[in-house]
């Protein structure tokens, strides 16, 4: 602060170079608090597509137990949109199910699949599916995360890695080779 030449030493204001600091000061501390929000922003949305995904997946299985009518689930991939299909007559599909502002499902595989990808999981008349895994991208730059569902129960498993996933389908397709 400069004071003034008087013996009363009054303060007359900020040096330009003062308040330049300040305020170098101020955006560093908002631009990490404005990082922080986003990121735990980004965790909250991915959480949330991921239980979505599994809420999906376990309504499907019951309205095909309770009704006794196969059933499917349709993705579109690249986008974050999920439809189910009952398949009746008389009543219309829902509309598509949004997971998120930038959530993407990037693949769907069934478990005993030569196919990479799919767009549509079919459900038996009994509830039950292939088990199958599906490649969500979150927004922001998080790691993709794969759901395995499986075929039986709809018991969702998270998988980090594409190495996990890998495995994962191999153990089933050994289960499935077993019981016939």
């Amino acid at each position: 602060m400069k004071k003034s030449k008087n013996s009363f030493s009054a303060v007359l204001g900020f040096s330009l170079l003062e308040l330049l600091v300040v305020l170098v000061l101020l955006a560093l501390v908002s631009a990490t608090a404005i990082m922080r929000w986003s990121a735990s922003l980004h965790r909250a949305v991915s959480a949330s597509a991921i239980q979505q995904l599994e809420h999906i997946d376990q309504q499907i299985r019951t309205f095909a137990r309770s009704h006794h009518r196969a059933c499917s689930l349709e993705f579109k991939l690249g986008q974050s949109r999920v439809r189910k299909h009952y398949r009746l007559n008389q009543k219309k599909d829902p509309a598509w199910v949004s997971l998120g502002p930038n959530v993407k499902i990037k693949r769907v595989v069934l478990a005993n699949s030569k196919r990479t990808s799919l767009k549509e999981v079919n459900f038996s008349p009994a509830g039950i599916s292939p088990s199958y895994g599906i490649l969500v991208l979150g927004p922001g730059k998080q790691k993709p995360v794969w759901l395995v569902f499986a075929g039986i129960s709809g018991q969702m498993t998270r998988l980090e890695s594409e190495t996990q996933f890998n495995a994962a389908l191999r153990l089933e397709s050994k289960k499935t080779a077993t019981r016939l």
